[in-house]
């Protein structure tokens, strides 16, 4: 299986599929908590830092 034909595949799973889309909206909930933990961990430390 060429690159593009896993490529196109993917596209076809997370936008059409519905368990992939399922999957989809977790992954994109979890980079969201993950942006929000490193956020707050950065504005505590750089409130102890500075503080």
């Amino acid at each position: 299986m060429k690159f593009s034909e896993k490529l196109k595949w993917l596209v076809y799973y997370y936008t059409k599929h519905p368990k992939g889309r399922f999957e989809l909206s977790h992954i994109l909930e979890l980079l969201g908590f993950l942006v929000v933990c490193i956020i707050l961990a950065e504005a505590v430390l750089y409130l102890w830092l500075n503080g």
